[in-house]
């Protein structure tokens, strides 16, 4: 499967800062988040009429951000959705930074919890 990945550098900010940036940027594109570890979130883009929904893997790291994007099905990225996905997910970054992060705070830690949870029933 094709695929596009971009790292960007955010300094000064500590890997767990930048997952919560992450995930809130997720939901704030409506992206479905499905699991999340100490330094990794998975997230589904939404289904649409002419494509699958598209996986993006962030990967965090202190001072880095590592975003991947491919398709689930499709062998071929013809519209550079890949790399559209990935501006989204900076720039909604961008905004949510400016946000009150108490209530992403809280969803991410129950996420994390539950993903854990499934990764310990499944072992």
């Amino acid at each position: 499967m094709p695929e596009k990945m971009q790292a960007t550098v955010m300094p000064g900010i500590e890997s767990r800062r930048i997952q919560l940036y992450s995930f809130a940027a997720c939901r704030f594109l409506n992206w479905n988040v499905v699991f999340a570890c100490e330094n990794v979130l998975i997230a589904y883009t939404p289904r649409r009429w002419s494509h699958g929904e598209d996986v993006v893997t962030i990967e965090t790291t202190d001072h880095q951000l590592h975003i991947t994007s491919r398709s689930c099905n499709e062998s071929f990225d013809f519209t550079g959705r890949y790399r559209k996905h990935i501006s989204s997910l900076i720039g909604a970054i961008n905004i949510v930074r400016e946000s009150d992060m108490r209530q992403w705070n809280f969803e991410l830690e129950r996420l994390l919890e539950f993903s854990m949870q499934s990764v310990e029933r499944a072992s």
